[in-house]
């Protein structure tokens, strides 16, 4: 079975996740398998072009990250991730890719070094995320989400400010936003 599809965003090619621990590149015209991607240990959960479509991202149920090139060649693997990886998204300029998963945990890493540039433990596993174009700010999804629940609440103050704005200042830079 399939459980990630991505285009490459020159459109000509479909890159597939598998339960059987490929991830495949299939040419669209004439249709043919242009490369099988062999390496993780499981299932492969995730597929993801760069934005330029020259490097394919793969994770999986092994907790790794692979960088490919299109032919299929295993350009490396990023590990860091102690439990399954459920997304992975590149960054719009394509030097960083972003990963999260089982392990309660988002990762940011350098495609050029395979560096780790910023780990941020979340309170839940993140099974899906998805970046803003401008790439400096994402959006993480929960496995399950919570049951909705109805209260009846009256009117408040506003909160006065939380602590912890820290972690997303040094994301906001790490994705190459400015100090400020």
């Amino acid at each position: 079975g399939v459980w990630s599809l991505a285009f490459a965003p020159d459109g000509r090619q479909l890159a597939a996740a598998s339960y059987d621990g490929t991830a495949s590149v299939w040419d669209l015209r004439p249709p043919r398998l242009a490369a099988r991607l062999r390496g993780h240990e499981g299932w492969v959960s995730v597929v993801s072009f760069s934005p330029d479509g020259r490097t394919l991202a793969t994770a999986g149920r092994d907790g790794r990250v692979g960088l490919w090139d299109r032919t299929g060649r295993l350009l490396r693997w990023l590990q860091g991730h102690r439990q399954w990886v459920r997304a992975a998204r590149f960054t719009p300029d394509g030097a960083r890719l972003i990963s999260a998963g089982d392990d309660r945990s988002v990762r940011v890493w350098s495609v050029a070094t395979g560096e780790t540039l910023l780990e941020l433990a979340t309170r839940t596993v993140v099974a899906a995320l998805d970046l803003a174009p401008d790439g400096l700010q994402g959006i993480p999804g929960r496995r399950r989400p919570p049951a909705p629940r109805v209260r009846r609440r009256e009117p408040r103050q506003a909160a006065p400010a939380r602590r912890g704005a820290a972690p997303l200042r040094a994301a906001h830079r790490a994705l190459g936003g400015r100090r400020g």
